[in-house]
C-alpha cells in the first residue's frame, strides 16, 4: 500500500549548499514521523541539489523536484508545485535556509487535533543568524498581539493584526491542506517576492487558528536573503497588498476588522523609513559608505519619519559614512552587541548565499 502521511512538508530551496543540510536534519529530528518531505530545487547552481538527493536516497519520505530558476518574483509556482503533490492532510512550510525544533509537528499536530474547526496553527520563532545562533528570541511582534488576533477568533479578526505587521512567521505555520486548496493554494502578488502575507491574508478569512505558545522554528537571517535585498519595495508591494485586501473584504468579515486605510498607510511609511535607516546600517558594516548615505538621505527626506530616535541615527548614519565607519561602536556603548534591534546581524558577513525567507 502506497505511503500516505498525515503531513506534507514543502521546502523551496535555492542554493542554499550551507543551509539544507541542517534544514533537512531538523525534519529528520522530529518527534513526530508521519511526513513526507517534497523539496523543490529551484535550478540551484551550488551543491544544493546534491545534498538533499542524498537525504532523499536514504529516507524514501524525501522527495525532491528539481526545476529550472524561475526566482522568487514566481515563488507561488514553486510552492504550488509542491502542493500539487502533497498527499497530506496537513501542509508546512520549512524553507532551505530555515530549521524548526523537535517538538514543532508534534505540538501542533496535536493542537490541530485538538481544534478541528482551526484552519492552521502557528507558533513562535526564533531569529538566528548563519550559525543558528540567537539573534533574537521569539517573535517581538507578539507582544502586543491580543487573544482575538493570535486566534483569528471571530475569523477575520487577525486581519487587524496583519494589515499593519505579518505577525505569523512562515516556518511556524501548518494549515489544512483541503482549506490552502479551497483558497486557490498559495498566493502572490505581482512584484512581491514572497507566499507567506498574501496567503495569510487568505486564510484569516477561511476559520480560526490555534497558536502554540512554543519557540518551534528557527527563521535564520543571511546577507543575501530576499527580505534584505528587496527590504523597502517588499514593504511597498505589502501595503498594496493590504490595501488591496481591505477593499475587497465582504460581510461579516468586513464587520470584524476596525483598521482602517489610513492606519495601514501610516504603519507602512513608518515601515518605509524604518527600512531606510536599518538598510544604511547594514551598508556601513558592509563598508558601502555611499550607498548607506543615500539611505539615511532617503530616511530623512521621507515623510514618515517622524520618530526622534530613527532621525538621529540617520543624520548620524550619514556623518559616520563620510568618516567611513559604522554605527556599531555605538549600539554597544547602548548594550546593544548587534544589530539585531533592527534585525540585522553586527558580525561583518561577506557570505554571498542566496536565500528565500519571508
Amino acid at each position: 500500500m502506497a505511503f500516505c502521511p498525515l503531513v506534507s512538508i514543502i521546502t523551496p530551496t535555492f542554493n542554499h549548499a550551507e543551509f539544507i543540510g541542517p534544514c533537512i536534519e531538523s525534519v529528520l529530528s522530529q518527534t513526530y514521523s508521519d511526513w513526507e518531505l517534497l523539496i523543490v530545487n529551484d535550478g540551484s547552481d551550488d551543491a544544493t541539489g546534491s545534498i538533499a538527493e542524498r537525504y532523499a536516497q536514504a529516507d524514501d519520505r524525501i522527495e525532491i523536484f528539481n526545476r529550472e530558476n524561475i526566482g522568487v518574483f514566481r515563488l507561488s509556482e514553486t510552492y504550488n508545485l509542491a502542493l500539487s503533490r502533497a498527499r497530506g492532510d496537513l501542509v508546512g512550510i520549512l524553507e532551505g535556509d530555515d530549521v524548526w525544533e523537535p517538538e514543532k509537528l508534534r505540538l501542533q499536530v496535536e493542537a490541530l487535533a485538538s481544534h478541528p474547526e482551526a484552519v492552521l496553527s502557528w507558533s513562535r520563532a526564533m531569529v538566528v543568524g548563519n550559525g543558528l545562533n540567537e539573534i533574537r528570541a521569539g517573535h517581538p511582534e507578539l507582544r502586543n498581539v491580543p487573544e482575538a488576533w493570535r486566534d483569528n477568533d471571530p475569523v477575520g479578526a487577525a486581519l487587524n493584526g496583519l494589515y499593519l505587521s505579518n505577525f505569523i512567521p512562515a516556518a511556524t505555520i501548518l494549515v489544512r491542506t483541503d482549506v490552502i486548496r479551497q483558497a486557490g493554494g498559495f498566493q502572490q502578488r505581482p512584484g512581491l517576492p514572497l507566499v507567506d502575507y498574501p496567503t495569510l491574508l487568505a486564510l484569516a478569512t477561511r476559520g480560526p487558528f490555534v497558536f502554540v505558545d512554543e519557540v518551534l522554528a528557527k527563521w535564520r537571517w543571511h546577507p543575501n536573503q530576499v527580505t534584505r535585498l528587496f527590504h523597502t519595495e517588499i514593504i511597498t508591494r505589502v501595503r498594496d497588498t493590504a490595501l488591496s485586501h481591505h477593499a475587497a473584504l465582504e460581510e461579516p468579515i468586513r464587520s470584524r476588522v476596525t483598521v482602517t486605510r489610513r492606519q495601514i498607510e501610516r504603519k507602512h511609511r513608518e515601515e518605509v523609513h524604518r527600512a531606510y535607516v536599518q538598510s544604511g546600517r547594514y551598508k556601513l558594516v558592509q563598508r558601502r559608505y555611499r550607498e548607506a548615505r543615500r539611505d539615511f538621505a532617503n530616511a530623512l527626506w521621507h515623510q514618515g519619519l517622524a520618530r526622534p530616535f530613527l532621525r538621529l541615527q540617520a543624520l548620524v548614519g550619514i556623518g559616520l559614512s563620510i568618516v567611513k565607519t559604522d554605527l556599531e561602536w555605538i549600539a554597544r556603548l547602548l548594550g546593544k552587541t548587534d544589530l539585531s534591534w533592527n534585525g540585522v546581524s553586527s558580525k561583518k558577513d561577506t557570505e554571498t548565499t542566496p536565500g528565500v525567507s519571508s
